[in-house]
């Protein structure tokens, strides 16, 4: 079974996030915070990270480079209510393997990340 990290400081989005994934198959863990979640790769396995971008006190674009310097292969998925295309293409530059706004339509986050990862 995939296993997935999520990371995001709101709690509501953590919930709907597991449920949505464990829904499916896949076996979701939290973090809400960059901290918890650098923890959580450094002593763990995961197939796929799913990070908002703003959070404190580590924000999600210093965890996914950190997450990339630890793990470079493990594809990281970023969340964020304050879309921009400077950030996008920053996140997406740097590896990023997907950027999706908030709020997202369900479907779209349950498919996306599995449209082209092969567990």
């Amino acid at each position: 079974m995939p296993k997935i990290l999520i990371v995001d400081d709101e709690a509501r989005i953590l919930l709907l996030l597991q449920s949505l994934l464990k829904a499916n198959g896949y076996d979701a863990v939290t973090a809400k915070d960059g901290n918890s979640a650098l923890d959580a790769v450094k002593n763990g396995t995961f197939d796929l990270v799913i990070s908002d971008l703003r959070m404190s006190p580590m924000d999600g674009l210093t965890l996914f480079k950190e997450i990339k310097s630890l793990q470079p292969e493990l594809p990281v998925i970023l969340l964020t209510a304050y879309a921009s295309v400077e950030t996008a293409i920053e996140a997406l530059k740097n590896g990023a393997f997907d950027y999706l706004s908030k709020p997202f339509k369900v479907d779209r986050a349950r498919d996306r990340p599995v449209q082209h990862l092969k567990f």
